[in-house]
Parts: structure tokens; sequence; C-alpha cells
């Protein structure tokens, strides 16, 4: 292997597989809810937490249990255990929640919790066994209200790495166990996968592997490598997951095989953004010619590798891989999984953008009005395009719990932009659906937002019509935000994707009933046309990147402003519009199965329009 080749050990995981420590991120905390000022952190181990925002996770938690447990006043929270995903923070938290006596709050009892913050997404059961552990912690501050944090964390991190581990005791291969008995073997763990009975495949997989290594059979030995890997990966055991994947990586750079040369890259970088290590994840993603790849689901490859990127802030990079990621999914036939993807990938695009930009006027620390609007107003503005395209689908799919903390975001960027009318169009719709799942918080927050604007908007009504100011008012000071906006909006957002298939936790759309989730699907025309605004927009940016021959990006503005019109609910004009020009891009840059599918689109549109 040659000195610089990606896959040496020192170069690419200095610690070494078995000491890649992930249980670095673990984090415990212990949070009191005070109903004056909301959570109050109380104590926090480790204090350098790599997580961007606990007080606004910690918001989350407890309106959680409040959305469990209700609002009235005679209803107090009782001693409970909650498991709930951070998307966003690529972690899951275990909550111990639990009660202290305080005569001045409702029912006498004020609420706390002790969560500890676990990287990845370990499975139900494993996740429990934090349990006794959090009740210790939460007993001991009943008693005592000091607890030493630091005493416990050596437990915590003993737990998650058993929870990480396969036992491996008791295989062995027995006498006469032949090559023919292991193939079966392997067959057999197979079909078991298919059937996603992962713990009963696992030791057959395991027994034919060690037989294929000892008589030194290759293709065999790649096979189960890869196949043991993925069975891990099912059951987020992803610490020896990694070892069969580094052991298919050996042989398939020995064999030159194309197809598992492809599939270790991707399925290391997928266990090292599982497990919080994004700049490896990102080294070994890095590695694929994706637009070559004939082994890597496409989907699946900008999904991490574009949240890679966000977590290691190469911005650019990653605005770029989603909305290539929005042309391969908008090129697929609707339905509701293609729908939440759109939706959740706009939402990253614009959250994103924002991100970027905000961090870049607070490294160039221009202050004014002024200098600020010019620098990254057009980025702003393409931004709420994005959060807009993803409340318009979560609507559309009456998913208001995604549907709220988006539009949050959206008004506070207005408010940045000082467009307060819009700010205020925002809250309204924010204020009107949170009524809808009968979230009274949401409900109070939204109202107390628009009664302040609502006067400052009077107020400045007021002064426009004695003007006073000089010009250079437009350069005064303004305060932008050291952090992402609404960080409790964001959080909010992304815990709410839920768990992975099979898990148990418990998600905020599990706690309301169907009927509370239902509301009116009604389109208001305002909004439909501000969308096909949008649309158009789409398409003059298309066309101008169509005449300076940038092909690549004329095709994603089209791409875009056509995924945008397919969320109304009849075809226009427009619609024929950018198809037209997508067959004729398409035409040019020869891509005749692009051609054939954008045709076949047009005339589906056209027979709608004339029917």
């Amino acid at each position: 292997m040659e000195k610089n080749d990606p896959l040496e050990m020192e170069n690419r995981d200095p610690l070494g597989m078995d000491n890649d420590d992930s249980s670095n991120s673990l984090v415990v905390f212990i949070a009191l809810w005070d109903e004056d000022y909301g959570p109050v952190i109380e104590e926090v181990f480790p204090e350098e937490s790599p997580y961007d925002d606990i007080e606004s996770m910690t918001t989350n938690l407890f309106m959680t249990f409040q959305t469990i447990f209700g609002e009235a006043v005679e209803v107090s929270f009782k001693k409970t255990s909650l498991t709930m995903p951070f998307k966003s923070e690529n972690c899951v938290a275990r909550i111990q929640l639990d009660v202290v006596p305080n005569e001045e709050v409702r029912a006498g009892l004020q609420p706390f919790i002790v969560v500890v913050l676990i990287p990845g997404d370990l499975d139900e059961q494993s996740l429990t066994t934090f349990d006794p552990i959090l009740e210790k912690v939460a007993n001991l501050y009943k008693e005592t209200k000091s607890v030493h944090l630091q005493n416990y964390l050596l437990d915590i991190k003993n737990l998650f790495h058993l929870a990480q581990q396969v036992d491996d005791l008791d295989l062995s291969l027995e006498q006469g166990y032949d090559l023919e008995a292991a193939v079966a073997d392997f067959k057999s763990g197979i079909e078991l996968i298919q059937k996603k009975k992962y713990l009963v495949a696992y030791p057959l997989l395991k027994h034919a592997l060690m037989k294929f290594e000892l008589e030194k059979q290759d293709n065999f030995t790649m096979e189960a490598s890869y196949m043991l890997g993925t069975l891990l990966v099912q059951l987020k055991k992803y610490v020896p997951a990694i070892k069969h994947f580094k052991n298919l990586a050996s042989l398939a750079e020995t064999k030159n095989v194309l197809k598992y040369k492809e599939l270790f890259r991707f399925m290391l970088g997928l266990c090292y953004y599982k497990l919080n290590n994004y700049q490896i994840a990102y080294d070994y993603l890095a590695e694929i010619q994706i637009e070559d790849a004939k082994y890597v689901n496409k989907l699946q490859y900008y999904s991490i590798m574009t949240r890679t990127k966000m977590k290691l802030e190469k911005f650019q990079e990653s605005i770029d891989d989603m909305k290539n990621f929005i042309e391969i999914l908008s090129n697929l036939e609707n339905n509701p999984t293609i729908d939440k993807q759109i939706a959740q990938t706009h939402y990253d695009l614009g959250f994103t953008i924002y991100n970027w930009k905000i961090r870049e006027i607070n490294d160039k620390q221009l202050k004014s009005i002024k200098e600020i609007k010019a620098e990254i107003s057009p980025w702003l503005f393409e931004s709420i395009d994005n959060f807009k395209i993803a409340a318009q689908i979560w609507e559309e799919n009456v998913n208001y719990l995604q549907l709220l903390p988006t539009l949050e975001i959206i008004a506070d960027i207005y408010h940045i932009l000082e467009e307060s009318k819009q700010e205020l169009a925002i809250l309204e719709q924010a204020f009107e659906k949170s009524g809808i799942i009968k979230s009274k918080t949401a409900q109070t927050k939204f109202k107390k937002r628009i009664n302040s604007l609502t006067k400052k908007i009077e107020l400045s009504t007021e002064l426009s019509e004695t003007p006073t100011k000089d010009d250079n008012d437009a350069d005064q000071e303004v305060q932008l935000p050291t952090e992402t906006i609404s960080a409790q909006a964001i959080t909010n957002n992304h815990h709410l994707q839920g768990s992975s298939a099979g898990s148990t936790t418990t998600s905020l759309s599990e706690q309301y009933s169907t009927e509370e989730l239902i509301g009116t699907k009604d389109t208001i025309e305002e909004i439909e046309d501000e969308f096909t605004s949008i649309a158009i927009n789409h398409l003059d940016k298309g066309k101008k990147a169509y005449e300076g021959k940038n092909y690549r990006r004329a095709s994603i503005e089209f791409v875009n402003g056509l995924s945008i019109l397919r969320r109304r609910k009849i075809p226009s004009k427009k619609e024929v519009e950018l198809l037209e020009w997508l067959i004729k891009l398409n035409e040019e840059t020869n891509e005749p199965d692009k051609v054939t599918y954008y045709s076949a689109q047009l005339e589906k549109v056209k027979q709608k329009l004339i029917s």
C-alpha cells in the first residue's frame, strides 16, 4: 500500500479503530423548569459540550413532556422516562423526568430532568440500560440538590461501549464444519436479513465468514464481511461494523473489486458519520466519484454527504450537493417519502445558506444596516425561498409539527431583513396553525410576537408621516445574531424527523391524536401566487445560465422551479414552459433519456390543461 493511500491507518484514523472513541461525545446534565424563566441548567458534564445549544434542546425536551401531560394548572408532571432523537445534532437523548416539591408551582411539584446525550442512534433496548444511572442521579438531586456528574460519566461510557459490542464469545468452528456448510449458512443468513431477523442471522454469517477466511475464499470473504457489516449497521453497532468494512477494504483493494471498493467507502463514511467523526466520514465519502459510481445509491450518498459537509462547515460544497440532491428527487415519481425528502432538503438548504452568510458577516464585522443588506439580502431571500418550499410541502401533508418551527425561522429572517409586514404575515400563519394542533405554548409565543410587531408597525407608520431622521440613519449599528436563528425552532424541526425504522422512540407526532393533527388543507390564493413568482425566478435564472452555456446550473434552476409548481393542485402554463426548457437543454447536452422523460411529463401537463 502506498504511503499516501487513504486507507493507511495513521493517515486516516490516528487513534486506531479500537481507540476510535465516540464516547467523547457523551454528555450528561440536569435541568430544572422555572415557570418564569424556562429551563435552568443546574449542572452539565463535561462543561465543554460538543453540542451547539443544550439550552434549546432542554426547552424542547420540557415542551415534549408538557405535550404528554397537558398544560392545565391542575395537571402535574409525573416520573417518566423518554427517548428523543435530535437529528440536527446526530444524537439521541435518554431522559428521566422527576419532580421536587415546590408550593409556588402547579400542583406543588416542580419538574426537572436528568439527560444523557448519546452520539448516533442506539436502539431503544440499549438506551434503557442507562435508566438505572439516570434514576440514581435523579434521586440524589432530589435529596441534596447537588450532584457531581463527573462521578457517573465513566459508568455511562462503559454502558455505551457495551451497547456497541456484539457477543462473540461462543462463536467457534465446530469439527467437521466444511465449506459446503458455510455456504449454506451464508445463504440462510442473507434470507434472515431480508426478513429483518438480524440477531438470528448474525451467528450464521459469522460462522460462514470464519470458515471462508480459514479456507482463503476471498470472494466469499468479501461478501460475508459486507453482509455482516451491513447487519451490524442495522443493529446500530457501528464500531464492530467498521471492523468488518475495514477487513473488506483490504481485500477489495488487493483484488481490485470495483463493487466493494465503492461500497466499503460509503459504509465506512456512514458509520463514522453516525459516530460523529465527521472528518473521517468526509474523507471516505469524498473518495467516491458519485456521478460515475455503479454500486452506491446516489440518494443515500447525497443525504449523508451533505449533512457531513454541513457539520464540517463546508457550506458552498454542501449547498451544491443539496441542489443536486433536489434535482434527483424532483425527477422521481411523487410519493410521501420523496415529498418528505424534498421538504427536508429544502429546509437544510435554507438553513445552510443562512448559517453560512451570517457567519461571514460576523467575521467581517459589518455593523450598519446598509452594509449588511448589501452583503447578504439576496442570500437570505434565497434561504427564505427554500424554507417556504419546505413549509408548503409540510402543510400539504398536514405535518404541522414540522411546519411551525419552519414558519418561525422564516419570520426570524424577515425580522433581520426588516421586512415587518412579511414577518407579521408569517407569524399570523404560524399562530393559526398552532391553534389546529391545540398547542397553547406555541399560540402564546406567536401571539406575543404578533402584538409586539403590530405595535412596532403602527409606530413606524406614525413616524414616517413626520420624518425627523437624516440619511445617516441607514448606517446605524445593528446587532446580528452570533448563533443560528431560532435555535429552538431549528432543533424542534430536526428532532421531529423521528427515529429510524424499528425504533420505539416516542416522537411528538405520536403524542397527538389523529383528530388533533388533521386540519384544513385549503390553499390561500396569495400563497400560490407567491410560489408561482418563486418558480418564475428560478425559470429566469435558468434561462440566464443556459444563455451562458452553464447547463448544469440551468438544469438545477429549471428543476427547482418545476418542483415548486408541482406543489400546486392545478397545472399551469409556466410548468409547460419549464418542461420545454428542460427538453431543449437536454437535447443540447445529448441526454435522450431525460428528453423522453420530460416530453412525457409535458404531454401529461398539456392534457391536464386542456381538460
